[in-house]
């Protein structure tokens, strides 16, 4: 076995740990050392108040305390086998206060971790089973809905979503868990009444709370919300409240239906949406590099989309409307080719999209800094479906509703 950490060393204990210490009654003085193999009988939070409390587990760099007989020779501690530092000062013949290392295996980085804990002294060694070390606190990448609207269920994605005690909306108002993955990756919840206002999301888990800041995105720089910012053109107009046939996630949206679209169609006229923005914002906030910025927009989709794409593009053109230069994307959902196509729809419901803006290109050319677009005055999509058959085929009916077109900037992982 591969020992890490083998150098024991003394390491400063924060001053709030040495306080419950002495109000915990914990004894460190000198005591007849025990010859007998050391025998650990329970492990517990170094808080007093839980002193006759076993715990099953704890999180990264939580203090705990392992409880037992034949500590007063220690030698080595380890978690899931993983050396930890720790200070004599603080064993004794039944006692170790300790930290556990930041290091340590645990259920969200190794699934064969043995969960385990295990004393050597000079007299031999114990191994206590069954301690669970807790993934370190979830993170929140995306979530399918970010203005999802109380009683939408929506899912969380990221990592480490393991144990989940409690989603909790901005306002306080915990969320419903419905469920989270075995690979911790996803946790499914249901918007709780009162949910309306922005902030972030708090998932809270024995490993300690993640959030992200994303619900009701006001972290992002909006561009349209068909609502105080639109800017459709030619006379096109957005969905209200009154009018919609889809739920409102957040006032009026952009919303076009298209039937009988037929083959070889690289326009269908209905779908598109064409915004004069006048300009784009100069500068986002944190950077200008396209690896570290996204496009975000909500989408619902009903009808069956199994053929074309949404053209989407950034656009700059002259006083007189002729389009000089233009940063394209491609939104192709059913799949990529004649050979797996699938009906795709969002079955009702609005979920958020998140497109890098270095998968955007112009002449073959990616997008490299926002500045790319510095004097890009327009926003044009629209539906096509223009392949000959067998890479396109005919559509019955299909309609597009999008909300909320905003840039992020997000630090590369």
């Amino acid at each position: 076995m591969t020992m890490r950490n083998s150098k024991i060393r003394l390491y400063s204990v924060p001053g709030k740990i040495l306080l419950v210490l002495a109000i915990g009654g914990f004894m460190f003085s000198c005591e007849k050392e025990s010859t007998d193999p050391p025998h650990i009988t329970n492990i517990r939070m170094v808080d007093p108040e839980m002193a006759d409390v076993p715990i099953e587990g704890a999180g990264l760099e939580n203090w705990v305390v392992i409880q037992g007989t034949g500590f007063s020779t220690t030698q080595e501690i380890y978690f899931n086998e993983y050396q930890a530092i720790f200070n004599p000062v603080l064993v004794s013949e039944n006692n170790i206060v300790i930290q556990i290392p930041a290091g340590t295996p645990n259920i969200g980085t190794d699934s064969l971790a043995p969960n385990t804990v295990r004393v050597v002294t000079q007299y031999g060694e114990d191994t206590y089973s069954n301690f669970i070390v807790f993934a370190p606190p979830a993170e929140i990448s995306t979530m399918t809905n970010e203005f999802a609207l109380p009683g939408d269920t929506i899912v969380l994605s990221g990592r480490y979503f393991y144990a989940v005690d409690s989603v909790i909306f901005p306002g306080g108002y915990p969320g419903e868990v419905l469920s989270t993955s075995d690979d911790g990756e996803e946790c499914t919840v249901v918007v709780p009444d009162g949910a309306s206002n922005p902030g972030p999301i708090r998932v809270v888990t024995p490993g300690g709370t993640g959030e992200s800041g994303y619900f009701r995105d006001t972290v992002s720089v909006m561009i349209n919300d068909f609502d105080g910012l639109n800017f459709l053109d030619w006379g096109r107009l957005p969905v209200t409240p009154s009018e919609a046939t889809l739920p409102v996630i957040s006032g009026n949206y952009f919303g076009a239906a298209a039937e009988d679209v037929g083959t070889g169609n690289w326009w269908v006229d209905p779908t598109a949406m064409p915004l004069a923005i006048g300009s784009l914002p100069d500068e986002i906030e944190g950077g200008s590099l396209a690896t570290n910025l996204y496009l975000k927009f909500e989408v619902n989709i009903t009808g069956i989309w199994n053929s074309g794409f949404y053209k989407l593009e950034f656009a700059e053109t002259d006083a007189e409307g002729t389009w000089l230069q233009q940063y394209t994307y491609l939104l192709q959902e059913w799949g990529t080719s004649a050979t797996d196509r699938t009906d795709f729809n969002t079955k009702g419901k609005w979920i958020t999209y998140k497109i890098p803006l270095s998968e955007w290109t112009n002449n073959n050319l990616p997008m490299e800094t926002w500045s790319d677009m510095e004097n890009y005055n327009r926003i044009q999509w629209v539906f096509v479906n223009p392949w000959a058959p067998p890479e396109s085929i005919d559509i019955e009916y299909i309609y597009f509703a999008f909300d909320n077109i905003r840039i992020l900037y997000e630090e590369s992982e």
